[in-house]
């Protein structure tokens, strides 16, 4: 007999199946999440464990770096540190880890000199994540193994007010390091300064640029490092993991303090005209020019400053000012050549004796004046990178025109400029200074170049090409800067013959010449290229109104120069902008054994 089934008795039947499958989902959904969370916690522990690792790694790195510096740079002998690491990970001693190198080049001759290039070595500690952690060069370092590097301490690199100290500490030792590292030292090098290495390398430096480079895994932490510290631009050369900082000796705050200024000692201040050559002096910043100045109403301070000799060849020569050479002093009469007070020598000088009425003294030599090449070519650098729009087309300046400085400070760059006759290229610096970049030459032929404005008209000659040959008198100049019967002047309301207002600046060999073709030469401002060498100013039939710095200066009839006594108290070459100064350097090498115990 069958039993009736209750109602509701096969739902009672189905939850008791599901019970025990409920309860092996809850444990599975346990398992799961327990694995998670392990899985998670275990790679979090790994992330900080590897995080306190690298931690202790720099601490003891940087305690290193500390006794490196006690040991290297003479302040103890021998020094040990504890080598904490990251786990099984050891250090070694890469002796070929990288290298400096110090180089120093001439802007006159492009001649470069290195002052050393050494291996610097590295104490490096590396883990499984081609992470490493390094002391090199006097400082510490993290690199990610894909070129990405970073400056943990710094190395000893210490750069203040235009001078560099640089102790290098390179590292030697045991290919692989314990607990314990022995530090020791093994000499020091003088590198600069220092004469018995190179007549050179003294201090302070007069010309010129230093470059440090690096070549290392951590040359980008070395990179930022210079930046940081030295605030100038820093080049990166990435396929050879290397950087290079350039600092640069400044020009100097420059005046020009006479009529003519040889800077060479081979140079030679020639006077060879029978027709009123000579010198005087007026002052611009009266307001009237050279009117009513000048020789004729007593204006005698015209001096001539150089560092070779002095010829004057005829009796219509006329100085109205002083005389200093360093070499031999050669007038043809003393009454009708010299209306100043003093002449200086250091060889001699003729007529002898001198007249009472004139001091004579002997010196030991009159100081040359060093070039401007780099700073020449930086200036012209910087301007064809960022030029200002002209109303010239191409890169040349063939036809009358002005250059604005409409909002400020303009900067232009051309190749060459070359007027004819009648063309006149106005300058207008009404509003702010006009800089012009010349690669090559200009040519004023009958042309004129007028200034008009309160503000400062400069032209850059670096002077890749010359214009050609000018004959003076039978004597051939191979010419940079050529005027021929033309004008650089100042115009407008300001004061007349204003030198103060304009200046040509030209390399070690730019020559410039003047001289008449229709009517006379003019030129108002300065003519600054100091050399060591022999480029002069040839000038004939010609004057000019401020002054003259360069190796040689040949004047011959009709030829004067009226200095600019304004000029003075008036910064010859401007102060420049966004460059590493470096004035005194100081560097060596110091040398460390590291060892293990």
């Amino acid at each position: 007999m069958k039993m009736p089934l209750g109602r509701g008795g096969g739902q009672r039947g189905r939850r008791a199946q599901s019970a025990p499958l409920g309860v092996a989902l809850i444990f599975g959904i346990m398992v799961v999440s327990t694995t998670v969370i392990v899985a998670f916690g275990a790679g979090a522990i790994t992330d900080t464990e590897s995080h306190l690792g690298a931690e202790r790694t720099q601490k003891a790195l940087t305690e290193f770096d500390s006794r490196a510096a006690l040991v290297g740079l003479g302040q103890s002998n021998v020094q040990q540190v504890e080598l904490t690491s990251r786990g099984s990970e050891r250090y070694r001693v890469d002796e070929d880890a990288g290298w400096m190198n110090v180089s120093y080049k001439d802007p006159e001759t492009g001649a470069t000199t290195v002052v050393f290039r050494k291996r610097m070595g590295a104490v490096v500690n590396d883990d499984e994540t081609a992470t490493s952690i390094a002391y090199q060069g006097g400082g510490v370092w993290r690199s990610d193994g894909a070129g990405q590097s970073v400056m943990i301490s710094p190395p000893e690199f210490h750069y203040r007010g235009a001078t560099l100290t640089l102790p290098l500490i390179t590292v030697r030792g045991d290919a692989s390091l314990g607990r314990r590292g022995v530090i020791s030292r093994n000499g020091t090098t003088r590198y600069f300064p220092n004469e018995s290495m190179n007549p050179a390398f003294v201090n302070p430096m007069a010309n010129g640029e230093v470059t440090v480079s690096v070549r290392s895994d951590y040359y980008r932490g070395w990179g930022q490092y210079f930046e940081t510290r030295t605030e100038g631009d820093v080049s990166y050369t990435h396929s050879k993991n290397m950087v290079n900082a350039t600092l640069v000796t400044p020009v100097g705050a420059r005046t020009v303090r006479s009529a003519v200024r040889s800077s060479s000692p081979a140079g030679v201040i020639k006077f060879k005209g029978s027709t009123d050559p000579g010198f005087d002096a007026y002052n611009s910043s009266d307001g009237d020019g050279y009117a009513g100045e000048g020789a004729a109403n007593g204006w005698n301070n015209a001096s001539i400053n150089t560092a070779g000799d002095v010829e004057i060849q005829d009796n219509g020569v006329r100085v109205h000012g002083n005389i200093t050479s360093g070499g031999y002093v050669d007038l043809k009469d003393w009454s009708n050549n010299f209306n100043g007070e003093r002449v200086a020598y250091a060889d001699g000088f003729s007529p002898s004796p001198a007249p009472a009425s004139v001091e004579t003294e002997q010196i030991s030599g009159v100081e040359s004046v060093s070039a401007i090449d780099g700073y020449v070519n930086r200036r012209v650098d910087h301007i064809r990178s960022n030029p200002d729009s002209g109303y010239y087309t191409g890169d040349t300046i063939t036809s009358s025109g002005t250059l604005d400085s409409a909002g400020g400070d303009k900067q232009y760059y051309v190749e060459h400029i070359d007027l004819d006759s009648g063309e006149t290229l106005t300058v207008d610096t009404s509003g702010g200074n006009v800089s012009v970049a010349v690669r090559d030459y200009v040519s004023l032929d009958e042309a004129s170049i007028e200034v008009d404005g309160t503000h400062d008209a400069r032209f850059f000659v670096k002077g890749e090409s010359a214009w050609g040959d000018r004959s003076i008198k039978g004597e051939t100049t191979t010419s940079h800067i050529d005027i021929t019967g033309g004008r650089v002047v100042t115009v407008g309301s300001g004061p007349s013959e204003n030198a103060t207002q304009v200046a040509f600046y030209g390399k070690s060999h730019v020559n410039a010449t003047l001289s008449k073709d229709g009517s006379n030469s003019k030129f108002v401002g300065i003519v600054y290229a100091p050399s060591q060498g022999t480029n002069k100013l040839a000038m004939r039939q010609s004057e000019i109104y401020g002054g003259v710095v360069t190796g040689e200066v040949d004047v011959w009839q009709d030829g004067a120069i009226h200095y600019d006594r304004s000029l003075r108290n008036t910064r010859a070459v401007p102060e420049e902008v966004n460059i590493i100064r470096i004035t005194y350097l100081h560097i060596s090498v110091n040398r460390v054994n590291v060892t293990s115990p």
